[in-house]
């Protein structure tokens, strides 16, 4: 049975939640589209909510997913969407980052090990699809926010472009995702930022304050990194 969960409900108590925590904005609001690469809109299932949609089969052998289960994630993810882009100041986590589209999607959720044929396996990681990020996890790494936190950091840290095609970032990846990780604290009304004591992060999102450029040729560039702290 095909089945869409139209997360009307959880975005207008997602939305009153929000409001006390984060900065109103009084722009209209943009349309994120999804993005169904795999057809699985029609041959299995999908919830979504205003940037976030996940694909999940009819195969469900973990026994977690449920309304309950899709509703608590996608209230999730969009706390983090909002802390890591208006608090954290991270950009461009909707589009295409080689420039090819400026159609907004939301992000792509695939749950493995409820039938779907592309993704069906495997415990947490991200990976990309035509130049967006997406995430690949089970439901059972879904039980834990912690998890989901650090596997949308490292979609987010794809987005920021400047972190792709790169020699030198690999080494980074898990670090960030850390980072991005522990500025949250789970448990906590909408989620509150944690900073460490003297010290204060640079904003990812203009990748001039964090690489030097090394050399250049032509069009392709390589950066060096420079510390990813400042201490006072």
């Amino acid at each position: 049975m095909k089945k869409h969960l139209t997360a009307a409900l959880t975005a207008l108590t997602m939305t009153a939640s929000m409001l006390s925590a984060f900065p109103v904005q009084t722009t209209a609001a943009e349309e994120y589209l999804v993005r169904d690469k795999w057809g699985y809109c029609t041959t299995a299932n999908y919830a979504e909510s205003e940037h976030f949609v996940i694909f999940y089969g009819n195969n469900d052998t973990t026994g977690q997913v449920n309304d309950a289960f899709l509703k608590r994630n996608l209230e999730n993810y969009e706390k983090l969407w909002h802390c890591y882009g208006e608090y954290l100041g991270m950009e461009n986590m909707n589009v295409d980052i080689y420039g090819k589209s400026t159609q907004k999607y939301k992000t792509n959720v695939y749950l493995t090990y409820t039938g779907l044929d592309q993704y069906a396996e495997g415990w947490a990681f991200m990976s990309a699809e035509d130049g967006y990020g997406i995430e690949i996890i089970s439901p059972n790494a879904m039980l834990d926010d912690l998890t989901i936190a650090h596997e949308f950091g490292h979609v987010v840290t794809m987005q920021q472009k400047a972190w792709v095609d790169q020699d030198i970032t690999g080494a980074w990846w898990e670090p960030l995702a850390n980072w991005f990780r522990v500025n949250l604290k789970p448990g906590k009304p909408n989620w509150v930022l944690r900073r460490l004591p003297g010290i204060f992060p640079i904003s990812l999102r203009r990748p001039s304050r964090i690489w030097t450029r090394a050399e250049s040729s032509g069009s392709a560039r390589k950066f060096m990194p420079a510390t990813f702290w400042w201490a006072r």
